[in-house]
């Protein structure tokens, strides 16, 4: 009510009021002996019109009815305006201001043709009507258009007397359209819409269901597991085709296989929801309980993060494997497998805080000792400071695994989020962590032992050992 009957409204709050109500009911005196029939929404719709706001009459002069005769017109030297404009003015005369208005557009026009034919002048374009968008159109108003479009060296001016006034101000009464107000109000109150007043009472006072769907309730699941465990322990040929035949102490390069995945973790998904159903388990059948495959680290979080997205946000037309469905890496929209390097070997059984990481290749030219200087540093794994995540992922120098796992006791992968044919471009680092110092026997260094404590572990105290493969190298051997 306080919208549509605001003060730039001709509308008034006593318009909706019920004695207002009870005046326009059909057959009362009021309405019983009009001319025809009086309905309520006839007289809301007559109300809601805006009036031309007219500039008041100027104190001490005669009221313009007064002097309208032909001997003031003479006196004054007004011309009149001659019949063929004024016809087309009192044609424009009441039409709203509306340039979505074929014929109050084609009205204008003709206007000014007929001001053109006439006078000779060509009138310029009629824009500043547009501050009276919404209202009628007033005899004051088209003479003011008409004295803005001729000059005022004009020989005999054609301007009625009433273009002497001041030009009329737009008024400030926008009326509403009562039309979009009768749409909003049988929305808001139409009990069968979802926003029906009864639906927002009740759905206001129940929390933790959507009560809009009469089905029993359902609750989305999800499960925080690695799923490449269960190939490991069932069907280690499917994780690693030719596991058994990796010759020992030996390590190769390899990628994922997101198409794998996709199929993989579907059928998965769809025995598990199987089983819960089976078992009288209210679980929500459009979610996708088992996201994770490998299980990635998100370095710039610390946090584990899943390998594909729920299966109901896949585009209908991607195919299995496709980047849609991947939960990718920061800065790394548009990537589709990973490189994975697996060993066959007990270093990792024996030692198992070793270090795997990759070290970019020194940009070209690279000055002699370039390469030795970069492995011989200390690797910074954390994920660089940048403006963009494309950036950050672009300075990294050092790159830590983003998952790992072990085959078997003596089988064991590492996997990197750069694009596999991109391990040319960098050197594998294997770490014996410093925190894990190994102590040479003393036999073998008696002689360089030393009379002291400190001397003794000098010589004794072994270097920690870091051992460095060319990517190209391993690449040679061809991705598996």
């Amino acid at each position: 009510m306080a919208a549509i009957t605001g003060p730039d409204s001709p509308l008034d709050a006593a318009v909706f009021s019920t004695a207002a109500r009870r005046m326009l009911r059909p057959r009362t005196a009021r309405t019983r002996h009009s001319g025809e029939v009086v309905t309520r929404a006839g007289v809301i719709g007559t109300i809601n019109q805006c009036p031309n706001e007219q500039p008041p009459p100027s104190a001490g002069f005669p009221a313009i009815d007064t002097i309208m005769g032909e001997d003031v017109r003479r006196l004054a030297g007004i011309t009149p305006i001659p019949e063929e404009i004024a016809a087309a003015m009192a044609e424009l005369e009441g039409m709203t201001v509306d340039r979505s208005d074929p014929r109050y557009v084609d009205l204008i026009d003709r206007f000014r043709t007929v001001v053109a034919d006439v006078t000779g002048v060509r009138p310029h374009d009629t824009y500043h009507l547009d501050r009276y968008q919404g209202s009628p159109l007033s005899w004051p108003v088209l003479v003011a258009v008409l004295r803005r479009w001729l000059p005022l060296d004009f020989d005999g001016r054609l301007v009625d007397l009433v273009g002497l006034l001041p030009e009329p101000r737009p008024s400030d009464c926008r009326a509403p359209d009562l039309g979009d107000v009768a749409g909003i109000i049988t929305e808001a109150l139409d009990p069968g819409s979802v926003q029906a007043p009864a639906r927002r009472r009740v759905r206001g006072r129940i929390r933790g269901i959507d009560i809009d769907d009469l089905r029993p309730p359902e609750y989305p699941a999800g499960v925080d597991y690695a799923t490449w465990i269960l190939l490991r322990d069932r069907e280690p040929e499917w994780l690693l085709p030719g596991v058994g035949k990796l010759e020992k102490d030996s390590v190769v390069a390899m990628q994922t296989n997101p198409m794998f995945i996709d199929a993989f973790l579907i059928g998965l998904n769809t025995q598990l929801m199987d089983e819960m159903r089976w078992r009288n388990i209210p679980i929500d059948r459009s979610t996708t309980p088992l996201l994770t495959f490998w299980r990635h680290v998100d370095y710039q979080t610390g946090l584990r993060v899943a390998d594909i997205r729920e299966v109901g946000s896949w585009p209908a037309d991607s195919p299995l494997g496709a980047p849609s469905h991947q939960v990718p890496q920061p800065g790394d929209d548009d990537q589709d497998n990973d490189l994975v390097l697996v060993f066959r070997t007990d270093l990792f059984r024996r030692y198992p805080k070793t270090l795997v990481y990759l070290v970019k290749t020194p940009a070209a030219p690279q000055p002699p000792g370039s390469i030795d200087a970069k492995l011989a540093q200390t690797p910074v794994l954390t994920y660089p400071q940048a403006a963009t995540s494309e950036q950050a992922r672009a300075a990294r120098e050092f790159i830590g695994p983003n998952f790992t796992g072990t085959v078997a006791k003596d089988i064991v992968f590492f996997s990197f989020d750069i694009r596999p044919t991109d391990l040319k471009d960098y050197w594998l680092v294997l770490d014996e962590p410093p925190a894990e110092l190994r102590f040479r026997a003393p036999t073998a260094v008696a002689a360089d032992a030393g009379d002291t404590s400190a001397a003794f572990a000098a010589a004794t105290v072994d270097t920690p050992t870091r051992v460095a493969f060319n990517g190209r190298d391993l690449l040679a051997h061809g991705l598996l």
